[in-house]
């Protein structure tokens, strides 16, 4: 396998991670935004006394986490995939 070939293969590694990453944090921003609205739905539940909803409450704000941590983590793939192809191994 040439250096060209090598350079080739890594170019489209870099851009799939960065799709995929690109994806994954649009995905998890959606979850963290849905999780948001029902923790406020909730809230306003509680509110008003119904004491069912403290289990809902615990697993709105799970799922508000793991959604926000899920963005976090794929968003810094998103700028480790930037800093990489900015790198000193890139070509001019």
């Amino acid at each position: 396998m040439s250096s060209t070939d090598l350079s080739l293969t890594t170019d489209s590694l870099s851009m799939l991670t960065f799709l995929a990453s690109g994806l994954a944090f649009v995905l998890g921003v959606v979850i963290a935004g849905l999780a948001w609205t029902q923790l406020h739905q909730v809230e306003t539940a509680l509110r008003l006394g119904n004491a069912f909803a403290e289990s809902e409450y615990t697993q709105a704000r799970l799922w508000f986490g793991l959604g926000l941590g899920f963005a976090a983590v794929s968003f810094v793939g998103m700028l480790g995939v930037i800093f990489y192809r900015l790198g000193p191994h890139a070509e001019e």
